[in-house]
């Protein structure tokens, strides 16, 4: 049993709200997939990580982490909230969230996969599914014997 779970992480209040429901969805499920960051803009609009040991608690097995072009981003965010962010506010939260998604990496032992969300589409769905076979150790005969080979 697999769960999706996108959680939109929008204040430490909210933050801290969603730890004790996360933390029982984890414990009755196999897997959770959590879409969410490693950086907030705090009220002065200055980019804060999130206290690793929220990422602790949710225990997670690896890391995917996506980055786009800054205008990409821009577009979305605009798109979203309308608000417009600077290209360099852009560029700075995405190497926070690499820095901190890469520390949380290290101090866990898990792995991380970046995906360039400017590459093709095949090379994406390629990339995270080598990803996904490995942190899950799915052999690539499986895939050859559910198409008939």
């Amino acid at each position: 049993l697999a769960i999706l779970l996108i959680v939109l992480i929008s204040s430490n209040y909210y933050l801290r709200s969603i730890m004790h429901p996360v933390a029982e969805i984890t414990e009755k499920v196999c897997d959770v997939c959590l879409d969410g960051h490693f950086t907030l803009l705090n009220s002065e609009g200055e980019i804060t990580s999130i206290p690793s040991e929220v990422f602790h608690k949710l225990n997670p097995s690896g890391i995917i982490l996506l980055e786009d072009s800054v205008e990409n981003i821009q577009s979305k965010i605009h798109r979203r909230s309308g608000d417009l962010w600077g290209c360099d506010l852009i560029e700075l939260f995405q190497k926070e969230e690499l820095l901190q998604a890469t520390l949380f990496s290290s101090e866990c032992g898990i792995p991380v996969l970046k995906i360039d969300l400017t590459e093709n589409t095949r090379q994406i769905v390629k990339n995270l599914s080598k990803f996904l076979r490995q942190l899950y150790s799915i052999p690539l005969h499986l895939k050859e014997e559910k198409n008939g080979n």
